[in-house]
């Protein structure tokens, strides 16, 4: 399912993001899921770029832990096969940057 893979592109990008916050700063990070909150929480947002930006927003979204049913059936209509490529591929770009942003 698509949905899925959308929200296992979220929670790849929260997990190094929280991790680079735990690096720079040795405590636990914010309990969030905003990722462009998270970014900017770890001192990173100046240096993303717009397109990058927008995958934040984008994979936000798909952060589906609590949402009710509905939403999720709603979010799942518009995940294609062609978004979910496109969002997967920018995931793996993003995070090889953010790998190279850890220790």
């Amino acid at each position: 399912m698509y949905l899925h893979c959308l929200f296992f592109c979220h929670q790849t990008i929260e997990k190094a993001l929280k991790a680079i916050y735990h690096e720079k700063y040795n405590k636990t990070p914010p309990r969030k899921h905003d990722l462009e909150a998270l970014a900017d929480a770890a001192g990173l947002l100046p240096q993303f770029d717009e397109r990058q930006k927008n995958l934040l927003d984008a994979l936000s979204l798909y952060y589906i832990e609590s949402r009710y049913a509905e939403d999720r059936e709603a979010l799942a209509k518009n995940c294609t096969k062609v978004v979910t490529k496109a969002l997967l591929e920018q995931t793996g770009e993003i995070f090889e940057w953010l790998k190279s942003n850890m220790k």
